[in-house]
């Protein structure tokens, strides 16, 4: 016994490295694992050179892409008109063709007021941004806007007066926010104002007003979105606002009051969940990804989403056949990953919810058990090991793990006794 203790403790600066690097080929799907394997055999090398290839391209078409998107972003950028501030010593400011000197868009940032900004042109402007806009600033819009399209975010004390027709206004975060639609431009099929967190909204037409607030008006918390992510819309019927919650069902958004009255059926909710599942993967997808580069913080990013995508689905949760549930699959790889960053605590957390959710699944307990290991909770880790070992004996991994936790352990001990 001494002699194979001494021969243990000879390899047993190893073990830092090992349990570490044990968990690198553990699971990122069965795929993963025999290339792994391939490779150490030396039976990829003409797989490799293809991969070679691949990635050589796939790397010239990124940069090829990013040098058109950068080119795009450098045409945006120039169509923009952003203004910041009101003039000095007046408290208006009129946009007209001059002003703009042809640019398309037009971008209010951070704009003080009390003033009155009003847009006047001749030529038509392609959209209209206002953002961290405050203090008693008002908007007139009297110019034609081709995307028919406004979007005002973080703003308050605004008030905003439509003159031209504009389909769809997108308020989000804001407070104290005043619309007054013109005579009939609010009456078409698409007309539409959508709000997000917003509080203490009026909207006037035609002798009509409508007051709304998200908290007031029950936003709450949907799957991973928050309140202030909870869409509300207001729209008009023979010239009377209505206002009802939005909530989005597949591809489509319904109205609260529609999803009421239809009852949205289970084929509508599975729909809603199968949506979520294929997220899920594809973000699994990605995680598992950039683990096999080595980026194990945009790992842990990519898993994360896939597990909030899981936990938002009533569906069924399982892979392929015989495979581990998607959420198990995902926890131990996120566990993974957090071993490898040295973020131990969290390691053992969703080794362990892995290892509940799924009480089969070999990986949460072998997770587990590294991550008390490196944590120097040794009699745990083995009894977590001990539950891997049983759900497969024959893992060599989980063997070569135990064999050093057991060493350890017995260091422990005997360092105690002296």
């Amino acid at each position: 016994m001494i002699i194979l203790l001494l021969s243990y403790l000879i390899e047993f600066q190893k073990w830092d490295k090992v349990a570490k690097d044990l968990d690198a080929q553990a699971d990122l799907d069965d795929a993963a694992e025999k290339s792994a394997a391939d490779k150490a055999l030396g039976k990829d090398k003409a797989v490799l050179s293809e991969d070679h290839k691949k990635e050589i391209l796939k790397a010239e078409q990124a940069r090829l892409a990013k040098i058109a998107l950068d080119k795009q972003r450098e045409l945006e950028e120039n169509s923009k008109a952003v203004i910041t501030s009101l003039p000095s010593n007046s408290t208006s400011l009129l946009i007209d063709d001059t002003y703009l000197q042809s640019k398309k868009v037009l971008c209010l940032k951070g704009v003080s007021g009390p003033g009155v900004i009003t847009v006047r042109t001749k030529n038509p402007l392609i959209k209209v941004f206002v953002d961290d806009c405050v203090s008693n600033l008002s908007l007139v819009i009297d110019s034609q806007i081709l995307t028919s399209h406004i979007e005002i975010h973080r703003t308050s004390d605004f008030n905003l007066t439509l003159i031209k027709k504009v389909s769809t206004v997108q308020l989000d975060v804001s407070e104290r926010v005043n619309v007054e639609y013109g005579d009939d431009l609010f009456s078409g099929d698409d007309d539409r104002l959508y709000f997000a967190g917003v509080s203490d909204l009026k909207v006037l037409y035609m002798g009509s007003e409508l007051t709304a607030d998200y908290k007031k008006d029950g936003a709450s918390r949907v799957n991973e979105a928050t309140e202030e992510e909870y869409q509300f819309v207001i729209w008009s019927d023979s010239g009377s606002l209505k206002k009802d919650s939005l909530m989005r069902v597949g591809n489509k958004f319904l109205t609260g009051s529609t999803i009421e009255n239809s009852n949205l059926d289970k084929v509508s909710r599975l729909a809603i969940a199968k949506e979520k599942i294929n997220e899920a993967l594809q973000h699994k997808a990605d995680g598992n990804g950039s683990f096999e580069q080595g980026e194990y913080g945009q790992a842990v990013l990519f898993y994360t989403m896939a597990i909030d995508k899981v936990k938002g689905s009533s569906s069924p949760t399982k892979t392929p056949a015989k495979g581990p549930s998607l959420l198990a699959a995902c926890l131990a790889n996120r566990s993974a990953c957090f071993l490898k960053l040295g973020h131990h605590a969290e390691a053992l957390a969703d080794g362990s919810e892995c290892a509940e959710v799924e009480p089969g699944y070999i990986k949460g307990h072998f997770r587990m058990g590294l991550a008390l290991h490196a944590m120097g909770r040794f009699k745990e880790a083995l009894e977590s090991l001990e539950r891997a070992r049983g759900l497969e004996p024959g893992n060599k991994q989980v063997k070569d793990a135990m064999k050093f936790a057991e060493v350890k352990l017995e260091m422990e001990m005997r360092k105690r006794m002296s």
